[in-house]
């Protein structure tokens, strides 16, 4: 069972920490689009089923962020959620936009109530923009509920709440739940639309780089801009002078976990620009994973710049070996 980290599973998990606690940094600086994968733009999906936590406990630097939304929303509980995923989408270190849904079974009275009386968000009636007026631009889906007997079932008719500052929407069902937001009201639309053909309550519908080499009870991949990747390689150059041109140069990251009450097996993949200074980076890390008791390399994926391995964990160890995600 391992407990020393891997040169993988320490890039990989500074990529995904890194853009989600890296927020605010390398603001203004421009990064050159390098391939499809990568610019300016980084974008992190995340994906999963919470009652994963009743095996793998709550990460301690999560812990007092948790409890403040459960405060703040007395209507929901992680109880009544089945299936939690979504998409946050930076530019050049600002948060630009982004989109979620949560599939369960919800109080769309109590939810409702709360989001009238708590915030800022009102109700869009049929035929109103989210301004009050005129027509509706967004189109607002039914929403479909997987069953385990074959093809979703319909819900009713689902109710529609915007915010028009910092432009937000939340579509609320009594099985499915979406939000979205952006830096404009068309963008939080589309964001909305994308929420509801994105996430099927099971897995991410949405194109991938990983594809289906990444599938498990939890899921997170970030396709990094290269500012951000500067920034994380920077911040931890002192540490391991061998993460630096692995993390600069890294494209796309990603981890998929299947935990289970004793053992979690965590599956990382890592897709790396190849250039003059990684080839060298990558046969190290290549030798380091050899090098650990119990991990396996997947060789069919190991080619050019990318590296998929699965390594084993005691379960209530998980977040203690992982500490660098919420660190990066």
């Amino acid at each position: 069972m391992q407990t020393r980290r891997t040169l993988l599973s320490r890039v990989v998990s500074l990529a995904i920490g890194g853009s989600v606690v890296g927020q605010g940094v390398a603001r203004g600086e421009q990064a050159a689009r390098s391939d499809r994968w990568s610019d300016g733009t980084t974008t992190l999906t995340v994906e999963g089923a919470p009652s994963v936590l009743a095996m793998t406990g709550v990460p301690r630097a999560a812990a007092h962020h948790l409890t403040s939304v459960r405060r703040q929303w007395q209507s929901v509980s992680l109880s009544d959620i089945d299936y939690l995923g979504g998409t946050v989408q930076t530019r050049n270190g600002s948060s630009v936009s982004g989109s979620g849904a949560a599939v369960g079974s919800f109080d769309v009275q109590a939810i409702a109530r709360e989001l009238r009386t708590e915030t800022a968000f009102q109700r869009v009636e049929r035929g109103q923009n989210s301004d009050g007026t005129g027509r509706a631009r967004t189109e607002l889906q039914t929403a479909e509920t997987p069953t385990a007997e074959g093809p979703p079932a319909a819900e009713q008719p689902r109710r529609l709440f915007a915010r028009s500052t910092s432009p937000a929407f939340v579509a609320l069902g009594e099985n499915r739940i979406n939000v979205a937001c952006g830096d404009s009201r068309e963008r939080a639309e589309t964001w909305l639309t994308t929420s509801q053909n994105q996430f099927d309550g099971t897995r991410r519908r949405g194109e991938t780089r990983f594809g289906s080499i990444l599938d498990g009870d939890v899921v997170a991949q970030v396709s990094l801009g290269e500012a951000l990747g500067r920034h994380v390689a920077t911040t931890h150059l002192e540490a391991d002078s061998r993460l630096e041109p692995l993390v600069r140069n890294a494209r796309t990251a990603g981890v998929a976990a299947a935990v289970g009450e004793e053992t979690t097996t965590v599956r990382y993949a890592l897709s790396i620009e190849q250039n003059h200074e990684t080839t060298d980076a990558l046969a190290e890390m290549k030798a380091d994973l050899r090098a650990h008791d119990g991990t396996e390399t997947l060789d069919e994926h190991v080619s050019g710049g990318t590296v998929v391995a699965d390594i084993d964990f005691e379960t209530d160890a998980l977040w203690t070996v992982h500490s660098d995600l919420f660190e990066a």
